[in-house]
C-alpha cells in the first residue's frame, strides 16, 4: 500500500510538520506498514495514480481550496482519500463568533469562492476531524471528531531530549513561565499583531515582577527575528529568547519546566496541553476556537483582538486557582482523543483492500 500525505510541509513549522510524524507513529502502533510519501505546501505532485490512498492531513486544510481539488482530483481517478484530524479557520472575527455560536454552518467562503466543502465530505472513504466546530460546519453524520492529532502526542514519547540553554536557564530553580510569540502577518483576529505585542509586553512585566522566569520561542522560522525584537525591549536577565526553531521534542522538554504557557500559535498550546502545562491561548482564528471547544477550555482563550494586559494577567489568576483541576481536565481530553485516533486508525487498515 502506497500513500500520500498532503498537508502544509516544509515550511520549518513544527505545527505542521510533526503532525506527519504522529500520523506514521499511530499507523506503526496499529501494525500497518504503509509506504508513506508526503508532499511540500506549493510543491507540484506528479501522477497521482502511483498512490493507492491520499491522507487530507492535520492542520486546517479544509479551509485551502487547492487541498480540497487535489482530494477531488483523486476522487476522480478513482483513489481513495481520508480526512485525517483535519479542520478549518477563519481569520474574520465576526463570521468566526456567529460560527462559533451558531455551529449550523454548511460552507464556508474564502473570498467569493465557495470552497466545495460538501461533496469533498462525501466523497471522502474516512473522515476525522479536529473539532465539533468543524463537524458543524461538514454538516455531514460520517465526519467524527478525533481532536487534533498532537493531542496524541505525548502518547509517543518515551524519553525527552535534554536542551543544553533551557537547562541552563532554569538551573536557579525559579518558576518558569514559556511564552510563544510570532507573527501571522497580521492574518490574525483584529489585524494587529502590534497592539496584542504592546499587551503582552506589559502583561511580561508584571509576571517578571512577580517573580518569573520566561521563555520566549517560535514555533516557524519566520517567528525568530520578532521574538529577538520582542524580547531586546526587556533588558532583563529572567527573560531569554529562543533563537532557533526546536523540534518537537524539544519544545515539549522546554514547557515540561513551566508552570503555565502563554501562545500565539495554536500547536503551542496543543503541546503544552499534552504535557499538562495550562496555556492561556492568544486565539487568532477560528482553529484556536475549535480546539479549545474540543477540550472544554474555552475558558482559557483570549480573542486577539481583545487582548489587553489585565485580561492576560486575570488569566494567570485562573490558572493558579484552578490547577490540578486544568491538569485532570487535560488528561481527560488526552485519553479521550487518542482512543478515538486509535478506533480512526484502525478504521483505515480497511483501506489496504483497496489495491
Amino acid at each position: 500500500m502506497k500513500a500520500l500525505y498532503i498537508g502544509w510541509l516544509g515550511h520549518k513549522n513544527v505545527g505542521d510538520d510533526f503532525l506527519v510524524d504522529i500520523f506514521r507513529q499511530q499507523l506503526s502502533l496499529n501494525n500497518i506498514n504503509w509506504d508513506i510519501d508526503k508532499t511540500l505546501a506549493n510543491s507540484s505532485i506528479g501522477d497521482l495514480r502511483e498512490y493507492d490512498l491520499i491522507i487530507l492531513g492535520g492542520g486546517s486544510l479544509l479551509t485551502v481550496p487547492y487541498y480540497i481539488e487535489l482530494c477531488l482530483k483523486a476522487s476522480k481517478l478513482g483513489i481513495p482519500y481520508v480526512i485525517w484530524g483535519t479542520g478549518v479557520d477563519n481569520r474574520d472575527k465576526g463570521i468566526s463568533t456567529k460560527i462559533y455560536e451558531d455551529l449550523v454552518v454548511n460552507k464556508v467562503k474564502k473570498g467569493s469562492k465557495v470552497i466545495r466543502l460538501d461533496e469533498v465530505v462525501e466523497k471522502a472513504n474516512l473522515i476525522g476531524v479536529r473539532g465539533n466546530i468543524t463537524k458543524a460546519i461538514l454538516n455531514n453524520d460520517k465526519a467524527k471528531v478525533i481532536g487534533d492529532p498532537g493531542i496524541s502526542f505525548s502518547k509517543f514519547i518515551s524519553e525527552l531530549p535534554t536542551v543544553k540553554e533551557i537547562e541552563e536557564f532554569c538551573s536557579d530553580q525559579k518558576d518558569i513561565v514559556v511564552v510563544n510569540w510570532g507573527t501571522s502577518y497580521n492574518n490574525i483576529f483584529g489585524k494587529s499583531e502590534a497592539e496584542v505585542e504592546k499587551e503582552l509586553e506589559r502583561a511580561v512585566r508584571e509576571i517578571l515582577n512577580q517573580g518569573y522566569k520566561v521563555i520566549v520561542y517560535p514555533i516557524w522560522s519566520e517567528d525568530i527575528k520578532v521574538i529577538k525584537s520582542f524580547v531586546d525591549k526587556f533588558e532583563n536577565s529572567n527573560i531569554m529568547a529562543i533563537n532557533q526553531v526546536y523540534d518537537a521534542d524539544e519544545i515539549a522538554a522546554m514547557i515540561d519546566k513551566a508552570k503555565f504557557t502563554i501562545n500565539l500559535k495554536l500547536h503551542a498550546n496543543i503541546i503544552s496541553m499534552t504535557r499538562m502545562k495550562p496555556f492561556i491561548s492568544l486565539a487568532y482564528g477560528l482553529k484556536c476556537y475549535d480546539f479549545a471547544q474540543s477540550i472544554d477550555s474555552m475558558e482559557l482563550i483570549i480573542p486577539t483582538d481583545e487582548v489587553t494586559q489585565d485580561r492576560i494577567l486575570d488569566k494567570v489568576v485562573h490558572i493558579k486557582q484552578n490547577y490540578e483541576q486544568i491538569q485532570n481536565k487535560f488528561q481527560l481530553m488526552i485519553d479521550k482523543y487518542y482512543k478515538r485516533q486509535m478506533e480512526y486508525v484502525k478504521s483505515l487498515s480497511l483501506l489496504s483492500n483497496y489495491k
